[in-house]
């Protein structure tokens, strides 16, 4: 989408040649002229944005752009925002050097599942204290109550619904390679890989799954949960007896470093004695050593329902016994 115009405003979107999004431009009025420009700065790894800079009058007399916020990504996890700092350069160039010598209203989100930003905290320095600022009410598939909401609302962050870039004037969430309406809980244009993402729908969202999974690209699903890591991807390439992806009864895949499986290393013998059976390094994916079975049916090795450690619990344990630190 490059274009879209609403009652109120005319946008313009602006790409690179990675298809990611870098630049927007709003009409305000529809008289022709450009009256707020953003432009969007990525980190290199991933599509998360790290800067946004804002010209506040578009054509008008400044015509230039300044930075108004920085963001702190977790770099082993799918879209997990650790910080939002909102910047005001008056303030904060104190110098007037183009240097920023103080910091930022620093807010912090409290993630679910999803990865959706429903709650803001922000620390106080008087009180030396930290408490939620901002409620944001959003329900199953993404729209946003404003009425329901608290504190500054969805104005908080561009970051709300699984993460991914919320536009207030369409109300579409930006999803790198397609736009997602939440109204009717469908993409509105179609999946660029066709029907490689498993769904005959090409226009629904995550198999109509979207309280246990997610689609960080608008490419395919994704099991939803804080041990997604960015170095692997699950694939429903096959079904359950009753047809049903295995996605919809499985909980985590467990992503791991090439590194870890050499035998000779402390991680790698841990987890044979763990009872792993490590798949292909280039998989980057560790799997049990036995078949998981989901009400009398027997799914094999591939697929499985979490009858071990979690992820996490995995790497704390690992820490706890080796010298090996893992991240």
């Amino acid at each position: 989408m490059t274009h879209v115009e609403t009652p109120d405003d005319a946008i313009d979107y602006i790409y690179n040649f990675e298809g990611l999004r870098v630049a927007k431009h709003v009409d305000s009025n529809k008289d022709g002229t450009i009256d707020r420009s953003e432009y969007f700065s990525y980190g290199p790894i991933g599509n998360d944005i790290l800067l946004d800079f804002v010209d506040s009058d578009g054509e008008a007399t400044t015509e230039s752009a300044e930075l108004s916020h920085r963001y702190a990504w977790n770099p082993a996890a799918v879209d997990q925002l650790l910080a939002q700092e909102d910047i005001d350069v008056a303030t904060q160039d104190t110098n007037s050097d183009g240097i920023l010598e103080e910091i930022g209203e620093v807010k912090y989100p409290l993630a679910d599942h999803l990865h959706s930003n429903r709650d803001w905290a922000e620390y106080d320095d008087v009180t030396d204290t930290t408490s939620i600022t901002t409620h944001v009410v959003i329900d199953t598939y993404g729209n946003i109550n404003e009425t329901a909401s608290t504190g500054e609302g969805s104005a908080v962050s561009r970051y709300l619904y699984t993460s991914q870039e919320y536009e207030g004037e369409t109300d579409l969430h930006y999803y790198d390679a397609r736009w997602y309406d939440p109204r009717v809980g469908k993409f509105i244009s179609e999946d660029p890989i066709g029907f490689k993402a498993g769904d005959a729908n090409l226009t629904r969202y995550v198999f109509n799954l979207s309280n246990i999974a997610i689609d960080p690209q608008g490419l395919e699903k994704l099991p939803a949960g804080p041990d997604m890591k960015r170095y692997g991807k699950h694939l429903d390439a096959w079904k359950a007896p009753d047809g049903k992806p295995y996605s919809y009864y499985m909980s985590r895949h467990h992503i791991y470093r090439q590194e870890w499986y050499d035998n000779n290393t402390p991680v790698g013998q841990f987890l044979d004695r763990l009872g792993f059976a490590r798949d292909n390094y280039k998989n980057l994916i560790a799997l049990p050593n036995h078949k998981a079975v989901y009400k009398g049916y027997d799914y094999g090795r591939s697929p499985h329902l979490g009858y071990h450690l979690s992820a996490q619990e995995l790497y704390d344990y690992i820490d706890t016994i080796t010298s090996v630190r893992l991240f």
